[in-house]
């Protein structure tokens, strides 16, 4: 399964302690480096269909700063974890980004020093993510693929067909489709089980 850690800060490379940190503690997990919030986001934005949990700056040298970066991926999807970092205290972050970061669905904070708890976050959210819907269908459809190597159109929805990455896509970026299918395949789950058809 594809598992990310993004880390987007403009002050870390490779060699720092926080990055080595989560490599050694989570090899399972691709852990990429980004130095400018803008191309970060746009990492994020082509790989909807991995699992990603994103560690963010909230301050930048130069380019967009954390809190716009959080906003730009949340106008996308809602279904990617963000922790946002600081040098600073929470308490030290103006009430404007204070306010940013709590109207946000799935926002954790770290100082980004603390890498004990950016460990604790990352298996917190890992467990989240296996309790969600678009985790699980992905885990259901990472099997299909492998079973099916040329990633066929899978559903068929009027006159668009959709390939298992493309659904997968249209889930995590909430798209009428997405929310569509979500609903659907919820209902018909609840109606499997009142009628007993499956267990769980």
């Amino acid at each position: 399964m594809n598992r990310e850690v993004i880390v987007i800060d403009d002050n870390m490379d490779s060699k720092d302690p926080f990055v080595r940190v989560l490599q050694k503690t989570y090899p399972e997990y691709a852990i990429k480096l980004f130095n400018d919030a803008n191309s970060g986001v746009q990492y994020i934005f082509d790989n909807l269909t991995k699992r990603i949990i994103v560690f963010l700056d909230c301050r930048f040298d130069a380019g967009i700063q954390g809190i716009e970066a959080l906003n730009i991926i949340r106008q996308k999807t809602s279904l990617v974890y963000i922790v946002m970092m600081s040098a600073n205290n929470l308490l030290q972050q103006s009430e404007a980004h204070l306010s940013e970061m709590i109207n946000h669905h799935g926002i954790y904070y770290i100082t980004n020093t603390d890498t004990d708890k950016a460990i604790a976050l990352i298996k917190e959210i890992n467990e989240l993510m296996d309790c969600k819907l678009d985790c699980a269908l992905e885990e259901w459809m990472e099997i299909q693929k492998n079973q099916n190597s040329n990633n066929e159109n899978y559903l068929n929805i009027g006159s668009q067909s959709f390939s298992i990455d493309e659904l997968l896509k249209e889930i995590r970026t909430k798209s009428e489709v997405g929310r569509k299918f979500e609903k659907d395949l919820i209902q018909l789950t609840i109606y499997l089980l009142l009628k007993k058809t499956v267990s769980i």
